[in-house]
């Protein structure tokens, strides 16, 4: 009786690690993603004061994600093909139940008023969270963007991945 409990005992236990990996295996693999959102950018004087605030969306991407392991045990590869667009990579560390992408330069396509897309290039990095078979990427953007003759700072991101986990 007493083995048959310590046997149940030891197989609750393999199965409560076994469930509930954490680090870079939780996020390696092949993935269907797509990002949106919007982006907040603000027009300064030679004094460093506010002089216009201007929301910008995020023109929606959609493509495949590869999260891959390097040779460090935390650190990891993250590749998004954009459909029609560009392949960006990010370098990234995975530490618990948290993925976090690392700063990186990449170019944006970004919706300014009705018609105008820009393509400026800033800095952009990211912390993921998996949820079952459902991996949430939050971005966040850093830089600057030219609108005609006026340069913005951006101010605030609301730039979320959501991706799901090919079979």
């Amino acid at each position: 009786m007493k083995r048959v409990v310590f046997v149940c005992i030891v197989s609750l236990l393999m199965l409560s690690v076994s469930c509930s990996k954490e680090g870079p295996g939780r996020f390696e693999g092949s993935w269907s993603f797509k990002t949106s959102g919007s982006l907040t950018v603000a027009s300064k004087d030679s004094e460093g004061n506010v002089t216009g605030v201007l929301p910008v969306s995020f023109v929606t991407e959609a493509g495949q994600m590869h999260v891959v392991r390097k040779e460090d045990e935390e650190e990891m590869l993250v590749t998004m093909n954009v459909i029609g667009g560009d392949v960006v990579a990010y370098q990234a560390v995975a530490s618990g139940k948290e993925l976090s992408l690392l700063a990186s330069a990449r170019r944006l396509s970004l919706n300014v008023g009705d018609m105008t897309v820009v393509h400026p290039i800033v800095m952009a990095e990211g912390t993921g969270k998996r949820y079952d078979d459902v991996l949430v990427i939050e971005f966040q953007f850093s830089g600057s963007i030219e609108v005609g003759n006026v340069t913005y700072e951006i101010i605030g991101s609301d730039v979320e991945c959501v991706a799901v986990q090919n079979e």
